[in-house]
């Protein structure tokens, strides 16, 4: 890899501070008197007068924002569900409609084409009343959740509640930072991404939303789609040839952030976000329109939260390396597993297709890919997958203690498994140690104690529910995750474990958490093999029609052949935590 070309202390030189002064945000609204005007109530004989209508496009964080705010409040007024619809369902009930965000109905545009007349809109809201219809719009996810929650707390009080005919509300708060682009104040600006970011790209997202929030007061909302709604971003996008190349420039209204891959990418935002942290609330600081920097991601360079990556398995070329993995071949579950697997295109795919199994019987291909040779400890890992499409297929992607390292205990993580299922993967962690085996003060059945093995999060949390409630970025609900590429995550360090996906934590373990044994009183952790510091390795698997009770089986929207895909495992290790020894053959 090439050096560095420019250092942060250069990124700092070509940040322009412009004098001192203290940043002011000062809030503004509209709100018309009406003391004349007719009030449309909002319950009619106790019952619900509205349907709530959203986007059938929008994702289920907002909508299950619009669910737990205006439904949930309606609800709990009378006790009786209001409908809660979507723009694509008929609506023949009679009933006056609360439009929420940017619905198929005029109202909503309308507000909307309010909203788009100022420029500095990122958190304005709109309410307006038409024809005992109900339109609220915002711009941004977060304009949009403060408007449900002035809606819920001004208006949607009681069962007297009502709302007048012509109501008319716009929020618009008037910011002005210590922060500027090109002159133009940072509170006109989103934080713009990929639909589906790599865990490190958001990271560096998040963390540049952080800085400026700290030096300005004012957070920037990170949007991840392309969006071309708002008028000025900062657009963090993966460009260019070069893997390792990174730079800051303008184009258009855009400050953009690029990199070659999602680390070098992640360098640049980092590398931005530093050089804005050495600036206070005192500071007036521009960006200017000619800034430009550059820079090339080396084995010295250090990411968001202190990361490097320290390996990586882009797939390139024809072959899998044989130094870092190798192809197990037996049959298990119905399945075949061996070679059934090419590397191209910088992907490794793995088939799942019919086959004729030892017995003479029926079954499908699969792969058990594991990995040696590259030992590690703590870190966050990464895979960018695209997992087969329909019911029957078993993908996932772990990583394992050795059984050779000397500990008592081996650790298994399973980053996400896919019972079955192209929407809905699991996370787990398992302790293994030999069968038969008492250890004392650990909370076991018979069963776990006769195989030697436990899964800790049996009783807890561990899937991502089919993202309810999950990452407020999709553009669209993700039916399913077979559609598109996505990346999957975890980050382990001796306190918690952390899953992520396209940069979303959905699942956070405290590895700190004690029991107390209720027969003996030992304490012991929990999670003690994730806590020991015992190497592990990668492993990839695919099994397809595997005739096991947990695995959804093949029916008519299973896509056979069945491919999983891989384009890339990364490791990012801090220089302080972590540990990694990669050995040659």
């Amino acid at each position: 890899m090439k050096k560095i070309l420019l250092t942060i202390v250069s990124l700092f030189l070509l940040l322009s501070i412009v004098g001192c002064t203290n940043s002011s945000a000062n809030k503004q609204s509209s709100d018309t008197q009406y003391a004349d005007s007719k009030k449309l109530p909002f319950y009619v004989d106790g019952v619900f007068n509205y349907n709530i209508v959203r986007p059938e496009s929008m994702d289920d964080h907002l909508s299950g924002i619009v669910k737990s705010s205006v439904f949930s409040t309606a609800r709990a007024i009378n006790e009786k569900r209001p409908n809660y619809l979507t723009d694509a369902e008929e609506i023949t009930n009679g009933l006056r409609n609360i439009l929420v965000g940017n619905t198929k109905y005029s109202l909503s545009d309308e507000a909307k084409k309010i909203l788009e007349q100022r420029p500095n809109n990122n958190s304005d809201f709109v309410i307006i009343v038409k024809n005992g219809n109900i339109a609220i719009n915002a711009i941004s996810d977060t304009a949009l959740n403060d408007a449900l929650d002035y809606f819920c707390k001004e208006i949607l009080k009681d069962a007297n509640s009502v709302i007048p005919e012509d109501y008319n509300y716009y929020y618009a708060p008037v910011v002005d930072t210590n922060l500027k682009i090109d002159n133009v104040d940072i509170s006109s600006f989103v934080i713009q991404c990929d639909r589906f970011p790599s865990g490190m790209v958001y990271k560096g997202c998040q963390e540049l939303q952080t800085v400026i929030k700290k030096i300005t007061g004012y957070e920037v909302p990170i949007i991840c789609g392309d969006n071309h709604q708002y008028n000025y971003r900062i657009l963090v996008a993966t460009k260019g040839d070069d893997k390792d190349a990174y730079g800051i420039n303008y184009k258009g209204k855009d400050l953009v952030v690029y990199g070659g891959y999602d680390y070098s990418l992640n360098a640049g935002v980092h590398a931005l976000a530093m050089s804005l942290k050495s600036y206070n609330k005192k500071d007036s600081i521009n960006i200017p329109k000619n800034f430009n920097y550059t820079g090339v991601y080396d084995e010295k360079t250090v990411g968001t939260d202190g990361y490097r990556l320290v390996w990586q398995d882009d797939f390139d070329g024809t072959e899998l390396n044989t130094n870092y993995w190798r192809a197990d071949s037996y049959e298990a579950y119905g399945c075949k597993r061996g070679n059934f697997f090419e590397v191209k295109d910088g992907q490794l795919i793995i088939t799942g297709k019919p086959t004729t199994l030892s017995d003479g019987s029926s079954g499908y291909t699969g792969a058990d890919i594991q990995g040696k040779n590259v030992n590690w400890t703590y870190g966050y890992c990464e895979i960018r997958s695209k997992v087969p499409k329909g019911a029957g297929c078993w993908p996932s992607f772990w990583f394992l203690g050795s059984e050779t390292t000397g500990h008592m205990y081996k650790l298994e993580v399973d980053v996400y498994e896919f019972f079955g299922t192209d929407n809905q993967p699991t996370s787990q962690i398992h302790t293994w140690w030999m069968p038969n085996t008492t250890i004392r003060g650990l909370i076991y059945n018979e069963a776990q104690k006769l195989e030697g093995h436990i899964q800790h999060l049996t009783a807890g949390k561990k899937t991502m529910d089919s993202f309810s409630g999950g990452p407020s970025y999709l553009s669209t609900t993700v039916d399913s995750l077979a559609d598109d590429w996505h990346t999957y995550g975890c980050e382990w360090t001796p306190s918690y474990m952390k899953f992520y996906c396209d940069g979303f934590n959905y699942l956070t373990v405290d590895l700190k958490t004690s029991l107390v044994d209720p027969e003996h009183g030992y304490r012991i952790a929990e999670f003690l093999a994730a806590t020991d510091g015992a190497p592990v390795n990668f492993a990839i698997g695919l099994l397809t029609g595997a005739n096991a009770d947990f695995v959804k089986q093949i029916d008519d929207t299973t896509e056979i052949p069945a491919k999983y895909y891989i384009d890339y495992i990364h490791l990012y290790q801090m220089e302080t935590l972590g540990k990694i020894n990669i050995a040659k053959e």
